[in-house]
């Protein structure tokens, strides 16, 4: 019974490392299994997410000349995918090697990288990424356009706000201090003050 239960403990282990090799096979014969960082095997390939407060933007820079020759602003809620292939860019050794990429959805695991772009090889190249000013909204699908919320406006009364009504005189009275509407009697002059009993 224990040479058993050891050779089925060791068999589940060889099937389960035969499953892993198997997996890593296939994701080497189909272009790479995308996650964010890379694949986790030797194929130059990486996978960048950009969120609302991580906004990404990826680039390539030529260290000869400092120059940037590719940069890619990452849309929120979507991951860039990219790979670096050996020796399939020009043959005047300016770029021997080619990038490939393509943005996709977060998450996406496959996919065809159908851009391509010859650029320079080994030391003669940095990939890089730096951050957009956070938070970014995703893409407004109407427009295309990306939109960072703005600062909330200052509330302030608006000019057509209701004002309080003035008060209207009755009708047939004048206004006080003015001089009587024609055929309407003067006002009453005011109670004289009571005079002083008589000294007896």
């Amino acid at each position: 019974m224990t040479r058993n239960r050891k050779s089925s403990r060791t068999f589940a282990a060889t099937f389960s490392t035969i499953g892993a090799a198997a997996g890593i096979l296939g994701c080497a014969a189909l272009g790479g299994c995308y996650s964010e960082g890379g694949a986790g095997i030797s194929l130059d390939e990486h996978t960048y997410y950009s969120t609302s407060w991580q906004p990404k933007t990826v680039f390539l820079k030529d260290t000869r000349t400092g120059e940037v020759i590719w940069t890619v602003d990452i849309p929120v809620g979507k991951q860039l995918t990219f790979k670096i292939e050996k020796g399939l860019g020009t043959k005047d050794g300016m770029t021997p090697d080619r990038l490939s990429w393509k943005i996709f959805e977060q998450g996406k695991s496959f996919g065809v990288l159908d851009n391509s772009l010859a650029v320079p090889g080994g030391v003669d190249k940095i990939i890089a990424w730096k951050l957009r000013p956070a938070p970014e909204l995703p893409e407004d699908t109407g427009s295309g356009r990306r939109e960072t919320p703005k600062e909330p406006p200052i509330r302030v009364a608006p000019e057509d706000a209701p004002k309080p009504m003035p008060t209207e005189p009755v009708p047939g009275t004048p206004p006080p201090g003015g001089p009587p509407t024609p055929g309407q009697a003067p006002p009453a002059p005011p109670p004289s003050p009571p005079s002083a009993p008589p000294i007896r």
